[in-house]
C-alpha cells in the first residue's frame, strides 16, 4: 500500500480518473470554508473544480433539479446513489430518510431505511435490489422496494461478520458477478460478499491493522482505500 493524497478529505466521490473530494479549512470568526477538488490518478494531482462539477459528479445529470428540492445544509453531508432507470436515491446517515427522484430529477418516493429501529446508510444497487448497512447494529441489509423495509440482513447484533460497518460499495468480480465491500471499523478491515443470500461467501478482502477504513472504492482499475488521514492505493 501507498499514499496518494496525505490530508483528511470528506464526500469522496469515484470517478473514472481518480476521485472528486471536498476540503475544509478554517475560515473567518470560527467558521470553516469548503473547497471542491478532482486528484487524478493519471497525473498525480489535485486541482480545484466549481461546487457545480462536483454536484454533478455527485446527483448525475439532473442535479439541477436535484440541489432546489434538498436542504442547503444537507447537500454536502447526504449520501447518493443511482439504481435501475437511473432512479437516484438520496438518503441522510444521520437518519436513514431518503428520497428517490427519478432521471430527471422529479421526486418520486420518500421515507425511511430502518433496521429495528436503527439507520440503514450508504445505498448501492446490486443485483437488481438495493442493499445498506445498519453500523448500529452490525448489519448489511437487502431492502425491498415495494415498502422500503429490509428483507434480508447479513450480520446483525452478536454476530462477528460486520463489526461497526462503516461504508458499503459494489463492485464486478473477476469472475463477472457482482460483489459487496464492507469497511468494519470494528476489524480495520474490508470485508466483501457476494448479493445472493443463498451464497454470500463472506470474506476479508483486505487488512489495514492499526487504521480505520471509511471507503473502499475503484478508479481508474485500482484499488483505493480512504483512511482518516488520506487515500492509499492497495
Amino acid at each position: 500500500m501507498r499514499s496518494v493524497l496525505a490530508e483528511p478529505v470528506w464526500g469522496l466521490l469515484p470517478l473514472a480518473d481518480g476521485f472528486a473530494y471536498i476540503k475544509y479549512e478554517p475560515y473567518r470568526e470560527g467558521r470553516v470554508l469548503a473547497s471542491f477538488w478532482h486528484f487524478s490518478t493519471s497525473s498525480g494531482l489535485a486541482i480545484q473544480i466549481p461546487q457545480d462539477v462536483y454536484f454533478k459528479h455527485k446527483f448525475g445529470e439532473s442535479f439541477g433539479a436535484v440541489l432546489p428540492q434538498l436542504d442547503p445544509a444537507v447537500r454536502l453531508s447526504c449520501q447518493a446513489a443511482v439504481g435501475d432507470d437511473a432512479k437516484l436515491m438520496v438518503l441522510s446517515p444521520q437518519t436513514g430518510d431518503f428520497c428517490l427522484f427519478d432521471s430527471y430529477g422529479k421526486l418520486r418516493q420518500q421515507g425511511a431505511l430502518l433496521y429495528n429501529g436503527a439507520a440503514i446508510i450508504s445505498p448501492v444497487f446490486a443485483g437488481g435490489s438495493w442493499w445498506g448497512i445498519c453500523p448500529e447494529k452490525n448489519a448489511v441489509l437487502r431492502i425491498q422496494s415495494a415498502d422500503w423495509t429490509w428483507d434480508f440482513a447479513a450480520g446483525g447484533e452478536g454476530k462477528p461478520d460486520f463489526p461497526e460497518p462503516l461504508h458499503l460499495s459494489a463492485y464486478r468480480s473477476r469472475e463477472g458477478g457482482t460483489r459487496l465491500y464492507v469497511c468494519c471499523k470494528g476489524s480495520d478491515s474490508v470485508r466483501s460478499l457476494n448479493p445472493d443470500k443463498q451464497n454470500l461467501f463472506i470474506r476479508d478482502f483486505c487488512s489495514l491493522p492499526g487504521y480505520q477504513p471509511l471507503r473502499y472504492f475503484r478508479a481508474a482499475k485500482q484499488h483505493f482505500v480512504l483512511v482518516p488521514d488520506g487515500v492509499w492505493v492497495l
